[in-house]
């Protein structure tokens, strides 16, 4: 491999995106192959947000709803705005840039 795809590979490593590639193909190819781009709004990345609660019914639980609540929210505005925003999601976070 040269040295540039090298480094690409390293940095899709961080985030565990090599082996999210390898499970699911054809959900990355438009991230590689030139085509119809798709802009994934507020509801794609909510449901594939998999949110592990604490246990129901305690205090701990209600703020990480509401937390969980407000970021929906906050993707909504965005999504009105012309705010671009690019997501990296992956099974142990979400990061927004």
């Amino acid at each position: 491999m040269i040295p540039m795809l090298q480094q690409l590979r390293k940095g899709l490593e961080l985030y565990g995106l090599v082996d999210h590639m390898a499970a699911n193909p054809e959900a990355c190819r438009s991230l590689f192959v030139p085509g119809t781009i798709i802009k994934p709004d507020a509801d794609f990345i909510m449901m594939n947000c998999q949110p592990h609660f604490s246990e129901k019914g305690t205090s701990k639980e209600r703020t990480e709803r509401k937390v969980i609540n407000f970021f929906q929210d906050f993707l909504q505005e965005l999504e009105m705005s012309d705010i671009v925003i690019i997501v990296l999601m992956t099974m142990k976070h979400i990061e927004l840039f």
